[in-house]
């Protein structure tokens, strides 16, 4: 067999990119990384027992994306393998909204092929980045500050991108397709070096290369031991998260603090998402362990202290627009509040603990039906042993925090009058009294909570 052939294969293996009787869409441009892993997967998709389909698209930035789209289906029907293709219109979208086009066209490609792949049933989407690009793309994220996970993104399963060519260099997939006579388009835009990653191709690497002639291989090993450390430390950041998570999306400061710094960064950046960075995180880190209780990271984002307890605070809406009719007696899924609201109908000589915030009691005879359940609105008011009281106000004064107040779930009746701030308060109207023969009794449980 082939040295180019093993080398795919024993990608495959190591990092489980593919499983028996899958089916792989291979993402072929009709240059010659993905021309030729459009002809190694035709030699070894019966060795690993897959099916595969071919799919192109033409980004709308090239006139010449004609004629790539006509050699790969030509190519592709040569090795009869099927054959889908879509067009774009990134360079317009580029232009309207000055947008990068690199990015535009990315995000195009990439919804256009899970398009395909999930019309057709694909399990897997094959990209040709080779060992080259993986150099490449491993100094792009060293040197813009990346963690292990941006500069190893592209040995492992990305969501269901895989990239089996990895272990390949440029050199070898130029004498492969030279020997197999495999047709493809030369991209002047590879060697235009207004790109970035061109200048670190042509002008940087070499200049390595000069001094280290083995730095792609060591650069492939210092990666594979590192994905390896990042899926271990994944697991322990999920235990340790779950381990100090609390109510409402709080955590415990006491159980955070003794935690090593790698992991406290890891948390932190999970909580973050997309906000995260390097100063953030640590700023974050240094909070926690501080005597400040609240302090601003970025526009509407806020690192807050509760008690013993921390917690993320974005922007927020100021109410959900949704309601539901209560289900008297069942249970009624409140899906954007991540909870669900039980109700019975019993006898008034049951024993109720009336102190008890995720629970509401209320007398049968004295509701007006139908019950909803909504969200807060403009000036809602409720019911209160001495009076009236406006819904922002018992929420300050009860210490409901600003960021959950959209989300928490209010039980009204037929009027629109608050009977229930649910975990909150509850209103006076239809107390239960001595005359009380039956009572509507509400339980509010979490969404994940088996009943």
């Amino acid at each position: 067999m082939e040295e180019i052939l093993e080398k795919v294969l024993k990608t495959i293996e190591k990092y489980k990119l593919i499983q028996k009787n899958e089916k792989v869409l291979l993402a072929v441009s009709g240059g010659i990384d993905s021309m030729t892993m459009l002809s190694i997967f035709h030699k070894i998709k019966d060795i690993i027992q897959v099916e595969i389909g071919v799919a192109t698209f033409d980004h709308g930035i090239r006139s010449e994306s004609k004629d790539e789209i006509k050699i790969v289906e030509e190519y592709s029907k040569k090795l009869q393998v099927p054959f889908f293709f879509g067009v774009g219109n990134a360079l317009k979208v580029h232009l309207k909204t000055k947008r990068n086009l690199e990015d535009v066209a990315r995000e195009q490609r990439l919804k256009f092929l899970r398009e395909v792949k999930e019309a057709n049933s694909f399990n897997k989407i094959a990209l040709a980045h080779n060992k080259n690009d993986f150099v490449e793309t491993f100094f792009m994220h060293l040197l813009k500050g990346s963690g292990l996970k941006g500069i190893t993104s592209m040995l492992a399963i990305e969501e269901d991108l895989i990239r089996p060519l990895v272990g390949v260099t440029r050199e070898e997939i130029e004498n492969y397709a030279k020997n197999e006579g495999i047709p493809y388009i030369i991209d002047l835009s590879n060697y235009n070096l207004s790109y970035e990653r061109n200048r670190l191709r042509y002008q940087i690497l070499p200049l390595i290369k000069s001094s280290y002639p083995n730095f792609m291989d060591h650069v492939l090993n210092f990666s594979d031991i590192a994905l390896n450390d990042e899926n271990l430390l994944d697991k322990i950041t999920a235990i340790e998260l779950e381990g100090i998570k609390r109510q409402n999306n709080e955590y415990s400061i006491n159980l955070f603090k003794p935690l090593s710094l790698s992991i406290k960064r890891r948390i932190i950046k999970e909580l973050l998402g997309e906000n995260a960075n390097y100063e953030r995180v640590n700023m974050i880190i240094e909070f926690i362990e501080s005597n400040k209780k609240k302090f601003s990271i970025g526009k509407d984002i806020y690192v807050a202290k509760t008690g013993n307890s921390f917690y993320i605070e974005h922007g927020t809406p100021f109410t959900i627009e949704r309601s539901y009719i209560l289900k008297i007696p069942g249970i009624t899924t409140i899906p954007e509040a991540e909870v669900k609201i039980i109700s019975e109908i019993l006898e008034s000589k049951k024993e109720f603990d009336l102190n008890d915030k995720t629970s509401a009691v209320f007398d049968l005879n004295f509701l007006k039906f139908p019950i909803s359940v909504r969200f807060r609105k403009e000036g809602d008011i409720i019911e209160i042993e001495n009076g009236k009281k406006k819904l922002q106000d018992l929420f300050v004064d009860l210490k409901v925090r600003r960021d959950i107040r959209h989300k928490v779930p209010i039980v009204v009746d037929n009027d629109d009058k608050i009977l229930w701030v649910c975990g909150v308060r509850r209103s006076t109207i239809a107390k239960i009294g001595k005359d009380t023969r039956k009572v509507l009794f509400l339980k509010i449980v979490p969404l994940t909570q088996n009943l």
